[in-house]
């Protein structure tokens, strides 16, 4: 018995509406997929960003606070380097009330090599404290290397799978062109469904460049803003080291102006 489906002949033009249905299926999914694969990316940019910058934030504040904490233990050794000199001056004095210019050439002496001390102990300080902003500097921009390395190259994988899908649905696309059965119209239907691919991939692809050059932009403005923050900082904190050498030899000056004018 001949099946009733042997006896059907099917149209040129049905066989046209089962492939357009077929490629408008496609393509719907397609754009699913690219939409999808853009949505997912870009949450992954931020969650990137948002991580990246968190890091930034916090290295900076303890950073900062190293900085400023290191000049203030600075600056209180400092003046007690001073308070001790002028301890060991006026316990010279009383012991040498008998022998003046023995007594004043060694409490002379103790004055030079005090503030000798204090001025060198500042300049090294404020040295180390420079020193430490800019490895803080170049930590921070490592950071934001690291992370914008990291989005780049999620952007990279995303596009190259986009592309993948993409040379695949045109392969499909292709075969239905090259099919004999397939009428002219199917065949310039096809060619509009590759440009249909095309458009909606370079629209998924352009929101997430555009994303990513948001997120870059905002990590570059969190480092310059930290950045400008730590060196803020340290010029802060060589002040206060300066102004604590000055009040150190200030005090140390003044002990010794005591002796030198007995």
């Amino acid at each position: 018995m001949k099946s009733k489906y042997l006896n059907k002949t099917t149209s040129i033009e049905e066989l046209d509406k089962f492939l357009a249905e077929d490629r408008r299926t496609a393509i719907e999914l397609a754009e699913i997929t690219f939409q999808q694969a853009s949505t997912l990316a870009i949450h992954k940019v931020a969650e990137i960003n948002l991580v990246s910058g968190a890091r930034i934030q916090a290295d900076c504040n303890v950073l900062s606070a190293k900085i400023a904490s290191s000049a203030e233990i600075c600056s209180t050794e400092l003046l007690a380097s001073a308070e001790i000199a002028t301890q060991k001056i006026n316990s010279a004095g009383r012991r040498d009330e008998l022998h003046l210019d023995q007594a004043r050439s060694m409490i002379m002496e103790i004055g030079r090599q005090t503030e000798r001390k204090i001025s060198d102990s500042a300049k090294r300080a404020i040295e180390d404290l420079h020193a430490a902003a800019a490895a803080s500097i170049k930590k921070i921009t490592e950071q934001a290397k690291v992370g914008i390395q990291t989005i780049e190259a999620l952007v990279e994988e995303v596009s190259h799978e986009v592309i993948k899908r993409i040379k695949i649905a045109k392969t499909k696309l292709d075969e239905t062109k090259q099919d004999p059965r397939t009428a002219e119209n199917a065949k310039e239907n096809a060619a509009d469904a590759k440009a249909l691919l095309d458009a909606q991939s370079n629209h998924a692809m352009s929101r997430l460049k555009e994303e990513t050059r948001t997120a870059v932009d905002e990590n570059g403005l969190l480092v310059e803003q930290s950045i400008k923050h730590l060196r803020t900082v340290a010029d802060a904190a060589e002040q206060r080291i300066i102004t604590a050498r000055d009040a150190a030899i200030l005090k140390l000056k003044d002990i010794l102006s005591r002796y030198d004018s007995k």
